[in-house]
């Protein structure tokens, strides 16, 4: 495995990916995740991930999609249509074109992330996953969480006299007409 950052990563299975696998007869769909497989594999282990396989598989998308525009495409023949029939083939030609657009980066960047996850899950030390299922403390079921809710508003409200003793609120609230009580001490 190779210590090279992401950028680094992507760049270079990109190269392989235009340059290399051609040459081998790799192509097609496959090709995308091998660029995603590279990619991951490339990278150093603390930024490893399956986005990074998804990044290069989207790139190349998009790179295949700028070098079919340098494609010609195959027309149909032009003096026979009529003005209003051309007007519709362009805006038709407009919406297959965005939809194409998305359609192949969205396929590119899943072939890629495909790849990725397969290093991801290939390489990674079992103890770098483990890391991040445990917990220290179990965590709490929401009804055990409910039950304690629903207990603390059945308790009633105490507060302390000084004497460190409690007493009950209720006891010694003051009255509505904000009169001040008498002491209960007899004097």
């Amino acid at each position: 495995m190779a210590g090279f950052g992401r950028g680094a990563a992507i760049i270079i299975s990109i190269m392989v990916g235009l340059i290399i696998l051609p040459l081998l007869g790799i192509k097609g769909l496959f090709a995308i995740v091998i660029i995603g497989f590279i990619a991951n594999y490339l990278t150093v282990n603390n930024q490893r991930g399956y986005l990074i396989g998804a990044i290069a598989g989207g790139t190349i998308g998009l790179i295949v999609f700028i070098c079919g525009f340098f494609v010609s495409p195959v027309l149909p023949d032009l003096p026979t249509l009529s003005s209003s029939k051309m007007i519709k083939l362009e805006l038709w030609g407009l919406y297959t074109l965005l939809i194409g657009f998305f359609v192949l980066i969205v396929t590119c960047t899943g072939l890629g992330a495909i790849g990725g996850a397969i290093v991801q899950k290939i390489f990674t030390k079992k103890s770098e996953t483990e890391k991040y299922k445990k917990r220290d403390k179990p965590q709490r079921s929401f009804n055990k969480y409910l039950k304690l809710i629903l207990n603390r508003n059945k308790r009633p409200k105490r507060f302390s006299n000084g004497s460190g003793k409690t007493l009950n609120r209720n006891k010694h609230q003051k009255s509505f007409n904000n009169k001040p009580r008498r002491s209960l001490k007899k004097k």
